[in-house]
């Protein structure tokens, strides 16, 4: 977990200083969007565009990546979430040089901070966006997010059916900062069962390493 949590910090600290120079590309209207999209139809016809055909959530997406707050109902219910912010992210990085993967940027601007207005929209990409790099730099900002006020996230989860998921996501890339978070946790019926969760799957995972050990 150590060796992972320090390539994230690796990846994260070279995002960050991505991001003063892609800050910009993301500003675009909705014409420009329009012609971004029409390029990526003709210049990724082939498989690469198979999954992201849709150009209305192609939009909707985009604006997502733009102001996330506005547009998050416009995305929730969009399959392949990811697919279309990754191909996205290939467009810029051939057509304006962004060095670097466009979660990254995304994370970087949006949830430097956290708010109640954020935390579903976080959890949603932790759920949604969990492939690759993708997962871990998810990951790593919620863990970070959470350490930093642990009341906010916790008010979301308990209204979730699948917190349990949520969880199953986190422990595994976990360097400690996410187990150390329980000890803010209050002695609500939910933040109890939530903590005794967590602490099962830490000792899953013990457990699951000793044995190949």
């Amino acid at each position: 977990m150590n060796k992972t949590a320090t390539l994230i910090s690796i990846v994260i600290f070279g995002l960050s200083s991505c991001f003063l120079f892609g800050q910009d590309f993301l500003c675009y209207d909705r014409n420009q969007i329009e012609t971004q999209i029409n390029e990526m139809r003709k210049k990724y016809a082939g498989p690469e565009y198979s999954a992201v055909a849709s150009s209305e959530a192609f939009k909707n997406v985009i604006l997502f990546l733009q102001n996330p707050t506005k547009y998050f109902g416009a995305i929730k219910n969009i399959p392949h979430v990811q697919s279309y912010i990754s191909l996205y992210g290939t467009y810029l990085n051939e057509t304006h040089k962004l060095n670097g993967l466009l979660i990254g940027v995304f994370l970087d601007k949006h949830f430097s901070t956290i708010d109640e207005e954020r935390v579903p929209i976080l959890t949603f990409l932790l759920l949604n966006c969990s492939q690759g790099v993708f997962g871990e730099l998810t990951t790593w900002y919620y863990i970070d997010l959470f350490a930093s006020n642990p009341q906010l996230f916790i008010q979301d989860l308990k209204k979730r059916s699948g917190w349990r998921e949520v969880v199953d996501n986190l422990v595994p890339f976990d360097s400690g900062k996410f187990k150390e978070s329980m000890k803010k946790l209050g002695a609500s019926d939910f933040e109890k069962q939530f903590k005794n969760y967590v602490s099962s799957r830490y000792e899953f995972y013990e457990k699951r390493f000793d044995a190949l050990s």
